[in-house]
């Protein structure tokens, strides 16, 4: 009988830098006909931080905990900011991270903290991880919010899906944030994106928002035409908001995304493209929110005391015939 800490530790048996505490921490999901592995890590921000295709490696550094200078890659949750806050002159540098409310300086971590945080383990399948993160009085230094951010992550045949669920406690002012996930790729020769927009959020050097333009769909824009770590900050899309990803080497994503709830104040980001193509690495990045958000007040889904908000996720994983035959 092949147990769950068998197919865990073959798995994992190609990480990098991975020490035995790490190790103990990290969780394996399988899909029900084995194809595709979903490595999560609770402890350090429930991110998924391994995605394998019949034992190939679909992230950025994924299982690669190794030092870096530079994007560390995989797949952080964004939450309760996408992009950076600047409470003051962004010129001051990190020191300008932040935003203010009722008069109270507080730091906000560019795209929030949820990514650094330890999440409980709700329940465990051998496809199916619930996770959650609770406000605690270090949560309340950033964000002095009671909530309850909930995640599903459930592997199919076919792909991967994230159901995040925020909970705004009860007797508090309505909640701010913005939602997202910094999912990236590594790519190959040929990699392209597929998606519908009509509008796109033009940014300023600091990456806050200064307008809106139209934009033109892109259908299979090749990844090598986007400047290097130059953000594409697409909106204007419909309820559900779709995207596909081409890598380059046989391998397909198709995203969809939906959110249900309170809506934000201004028109979001539903996909923020972002990469280094000739470093090999691209990110389709699911959003809900606007850069700059908290601290300006636009593009915050403001979720009254005692509701819930819910963003659904998917990521459909498919070969190429040729590449299946291969």
């Amino acid at each position: 009988m092949i147990t769950m800490a068998l197919l865990a530790a073959a798995s994992l048996a190609g990480a990098q830098c991975l020490d035995d505490t790490r190790r103990t921490s990290l969780i394996t999901l399988r899909s029900p006909k084995g194809s595709l592995t979903a490595v999560i890590d609770p402890a350090h921000g429930a991110n998924l931080v391994g995605l394998e295709l019949d034992g190939r490696e679909l992230l950025y550094r994924g299982l690669n905990f190794c030092p870096v200078t530079g994007w560390d890659g995989k797949a952080p949750i964004l939450w309760p900011a996408t992009g950076r806050n600047y409470a003051a002159d962004p010129a001051g540098g990190v020191a300008a991270f932040g935003w203010i409310l009722a008069g109270q300086r507080m730091p906000m971590p560019i795209h929030g903290f949820a990514r650094d945080r330890a999440w409980n383990v709700v329940a465990r399948h051998r496809n199916s991880l619930t996770v959650e993160l609770n406000d605690d009085a270090q949560s309340r230094a950033l964000y002095p919010f009671g909530f309850r951010l909930r995640l599903i992550y459930t592997l199919s045949a076919n792909g991967l899906t994230l159901d995040h669920q925020v909970f705004a406690a009860k007797g508090q002012r309505n909640m701010p944030f913005s939602i997202g996930n910094h999912v990236t790729f590594v790519t190959h020769a040929g990699a392209s994106i597929s998606t519908v927009p009509t509008r796109r959020i033009t940014l300023d050097s600091a990456g806050r928002p200064t307008g809106i333009v139209p934009q033109a769909r892109l259908d299979r824009e090749p990844v090598n035409g986007f400047a290097r770590l130059e953000t594409v900050s697409l909106a204007g899309y419909p309820r559900v908001a779709r995207a596909a990803f081409d890598l380059g080497n046989g391998v397909r994503i198709a995203f969809t995304q939906s959110a249900s709830g309170a809506s934000p104040r201004a028109d979001p980001i539903r996909y923020n493209l972002w990469g280094d193509p000739d470093a090999g690495y691209f990110a389709v990045e699911p959003w809900y929110g606007l850069q700059n958000a908290l601290a300006d007040g636009r593009g915050v889904v403001l979720l009254p005391a005692g509701q819930r908000f819910d963003w659904h996720m998917t990521m459909r994983i498919s070969r190429s015939p040729a590449h299946t035959r291969k």
